[in-house]
């Protein structure tokens, strides 16, 4: 059951831009992180999910990313640490923005 979204966007996103933050207000977890690009990069351009300030992409696990030269979605990836407790700051973030334009992202929460 989906409780709710976290949604940003940037018409020209820069590196550690942060999209959209929120706070929890109950413990959840976040079930999905979804983006796309409307222009195509020079260079991948990485998403990334923090909680609070830390990123939920633990050691060498993918991020969601769009390839360099690529519009639309992009590439589906879980944070490995996909808990949060109630009053966690939960954050949207441009980890690196390869010159992609039009950056659009949700995180999907839901109680477990």
């Amino acid at each position: 059951m989906s409780d709710g979204y976290l949604s940003g966007a940037a018409v020209t996103p820069s590196n550690g831009l942060v999209l959209a933050s929120m706070v929890a207000p109950t413990s959840s977890q976040v079930r999905s992180v979804v983006g796309s690009a409307a222009s195509s990069g020079a260079s991948p351009t990485v998403l990334d999910v923090l909680k609070n300030g830390a990123s939920m992409y633990h050691g060498s696990a993918p991020k969601p990313t769009i390839g360099a030269g690529k519009t639309g979605k992009f590439s589906l990836a879980l944070p490995t640490d996909r808990a949060l407790q109630q009053w966690d700051v939960l954050s949207l973030l441009v980890l690196s923005a390869g010159g992609h334009g039009g950056v659009v992202a949700t995180a999907q929460i839901e109680t477990p």
